[in-house]
Parts: structure tokens; C-alpha cells; sequence
């Protein structure tokens, strides 16, 4: 998709803008008693991306046994654009992303933890970084020198740290994370 950046085009006064889709794909492997507060993130989510942006969710059940499709349903069920997605056993991240992809119809479309584990309130943040720099894709990183971490266990935080230094030193690239969900790819690189 090109930028069209400082030109207007003509439009009849009768029709209004559209808003710029964006749309958050959250893979679920049960996930049923999270379900709740994910909702509500999003849902603050929206609020902060305003008029000019709808957000659409992409809820990708990867095989939960524990009632996550129907909680999500429920949670969910007011929204005006939300997708389900089912998995009938789990394939993995990977593939719930995959199929989050595939069922997203946004301009945009930002992965995220299913947990909030990176605060989804961020992502106008990192949507704006991605309009100032021009990018495709953007990261979230709590290794970023702007960044921080809180509320992750230790092991966890090892086994993140562990991968981003692995990568540094095997990749060219500047990235300060590697393991983060919480990312922001343009249609066209998807």
C-alpha cells in the first residue's frame, strides 16, 4: 500500500471517512479465566485508538479443553467486529497466528499475549512509531532502553534474555527482542 502523504482527494460531503482498520489477533490455549481481563484491555483498547481507527479482534482458540471458545463468545459477545477462530487440537503459536492472519481483514494487525503480558494499551505507541519511521513491522521489547518489564517471572525473563542475546549476536539486525508476541505487521508484509 502506497502513502498518499499530504494529498487530498475530492469525496462527496454525504459520505464519511472510513476508519483505518487495525486488527489484534490473540492466540487462546485455555486460556477461560483470562478471557475477562482480556476483554476489558481490548475493550480500553478501543477507546484509546478512537474515531479514526476501528478495532477488529481475532480470537484464535488453539485447542483449549477448558471452555475458552464459549468464555471468549461471552465476553465478546457485544462487540461490533470480533472473529473466533478454532483450533480443534492445539498446533501451537505459530499456527494460531497463522490463522489469526489469515481471518484478519485490518490495514494493520498486531499480535499480542493472550495474558497481556505486553500491555495491549500500547499498541497506538507502537503504531505511531510505525507511521513516524515508515516501517512494515514493529516489536514491542521490554529490553528496549525505553522499555521495562514487570509482573514476568524470572525464569521466563532467563529464557527471554537468554534468546534476545543468542540472536543478537547471530543476526545482523538491531532488535532488542526477539521473543516478543506483541507485534505490528502492515498487510502487504503479512
Amino acid at each position: 500500500m502506497g502513502s498518499l502523504r499530504g494529498l487530498r482527494l475530492p469525496m462527496p460531503s454525504m459520505h464519511k471517512t472510513m476508519p483505518k482498520r487495525i486488527s489484534v489477533v490473540a492466540p487462546l490455549y485455555n486460556e477461560k479465566d483470562g478471557i475477562a481481563m482480556l476483554a476489558q484491555t481490548l475493550s480500553q483498547l478501543a477507546e484509546r485508538l478512537g474515531r479514526e481507527r476501528e478495532l477488529e479482534c481475532v480470537l484464535v482458540d488453539d485447542g483449549s479443553r477448558d471452555g475458552t471458545t464459549e468464555e471468549a463468545k461471552k465476553q465478546f459477545a457485544s462487540w461490533p467486529r470480533v472473529v473466533h477462530v478454532k483450533h480443534q487440537r492445539n498446533r501451537g503459536v505459530g499456527a494460531a497466528v497463522r490463522s489469526g492472519f489469515a481471518a484478519a481483514s485490518g490495514e494493520v494487525i498486531c499480535t499480542i499475549d493472550s495474558d497481556c503480558t505486553f500491555d495491549p494499551l500500547q499498541i497506538p505507541e507502537l503504531l505511531q512509531l510505525m507511521e513516524r519511521e515508515k516501517a512494515d513491522i514493529g516489536t514491542a521489547s521490554p529490553y528496549h532502553p525505553q522499555g521495562g518489564v514487570e509482573n514476568v517471572p524470572p525464569w521466563r525473563l532467563l529464557l527471554s534474555r537468554g534468546a534476545s542475546v543468542v540472536y543478537r549476536r547471530v543476526s545482523a539486525s538491531r532488535l532488542f527482542s526477539y521473543t516478543a508476541l506483541m507485534r505490528a505487521y502492515r498487510r502487504k508484509v503479512v
